[in-house]
């Protein structure tokens, strides 16, 4: 699974509240950061009631989203 946003704009989300927090593996600046897998789901899982939740309310919007993909 992947989720294609930079890391700036990863940090970005995540200072908003909007993304998960990474955890770091180890004390070092550089150390290696992971998400928790059940974070990402849930995470997903909103973007997917969001994106149904346009799909009802406004069919012609989801339908142009779903065009310009």
């Amino acid at each position: 699974m992947g989720i294609p946003f930079s890391t700036q704009h990863l940090n970005r989300l995540i200072k908003a509240g909007h993304f998960p927090k990474a955890i770091k593996l180890g004390p070092a600046r550089n150390s290696k950061k992971v998400w928790v897998r059940i974070e990402l789901d849930a995470w997903l899982e909103q973007r997917m009631r969001m994106r149904e939740s346009v799909t009802e309310a406004e069919p012609e919007l989801a339908a142009a989203l779903n065009r310009s993909r």
